[in-house]
């Protein structure tokens, strides 16, 4: 199943659960959420590096700390990732400057789950909090060391995800994008306000480390339109985190935010994402 058509089932089924509270506001979330599909991506160095602690579970919750040697950034404030076992996608989107929130949708034949998960960032160490009572009565019937032994898998996936898009500059990354003379598009209708009309949305594949030889990966994409490889990527305007008795700039560049600066968009790389414009319609 192709990301976008994953993100497609993801957005019906949360509209179902929040039955009309935050409509609008889901629908604002998701014009502006970009695909990744890291499936053809070898995790198995960012697992390698995962240092973190004992998985400590309390009531319906599990938590677990990572070490962290530099900050994270999403390249997107959201972002809608299919992952490298079949049918599991994650949503991740960044809430504060230093809180990420999300969820794992999982939609195969084994199983179907979506869990949500707040990830916390404070200087070298990030937390990952995932509510996984639904996990847990899945597999209620494998013994202890199975169970945890899923959910270690769990965060460990959940921050190889992370570490791989912090760190896209580093990646071979091969954009599908619809042509240039499609008129596809996406429409988000809103109660009240203007539908939001999103162009056609590329995505953006993972597939090695940059000047890895990937090429025989690019037979594996069932492309919609036309490929570009290119490793390059826009890093979107973010806050960094500097002394807790330090002011630092809002996004309108006045100095009145204590412990966080942002820092205004740029380019990493040899050229730029595809750039979208959000359109809306009366």
């Amino acid at each position: 199943m192709l990301v976008t058509e994953a993100f497609k089932q993801f957005c019906k089924e949360r509209h179902a659960e929040d039955k009309g509270k935050n409509y609008n506001l889901l629908q604002e979330v998701y014009a502006n959420t970009e695909f990744f599909d890291l499936s053809l991506y070898d995790f198995s160095k960012e697992r390698k590096q995962a240092t973190m602690s004992e998985v400590i579970t309390e009531g319906d919750n599990s938590l677990v700390c990572f070490e962290i040697d530099k900050e994270i950034n999403l390249p997107f404030q959201n972002n809608f990732i299919k992952c490298e076992q079949e049918g599991s996608f994650i949503f991740i989107r960044e809430y504060e400057p230093n809180v990420l929130t999300g969820s794992l949708y999982c939609i195969s034949n084994l199983l179907s789950l979506n869990q949500t998960f707040t990830i916390v960032l404070k200087e070298t160490t990030l937390t990952i909090c995932i509510e996984t009572h639904s996990i847990l009565q899945f597999f209620e019937h494998e013994n202890k060391g199975t169970i945890d032994n899923i959910i270690r898998n769990l965060f460990i996936g959940i921050f190889a995800c992370l570490d791989t898009l912090n760190n896209l500059s580093k990646k071979e990354v091969t954009t599908d994008n619809y042509s240039s003379s499609s008129t596809h598009a996406d429409y988000y209708r809103r109660k009240g306000e203007p539908t939001i009309k999103v162009p056609s949305r590329p995505i953006y594949y993972v597939l090695g480390d940059k000047n890895e030889n990937v090429s025989h990966k690019y037979s594996q994409i069932k492309s919609r339109g036309k490929l570009d490889y290119s490793y390059s990527f826009h890093v979107r305007g973010h806050w960094r985190r500097i002394s807790d008795k330090t002011y630092g700039k809002d996004r309108n560049g006045i100095y009145n935010t204590v412990g966080y600066t942002w820092v205004n968009e740029y380019i990493k790389g040899e050229g730029d994402l595809v750039k979208r414009i959000r359109v809306f319609k009366n």
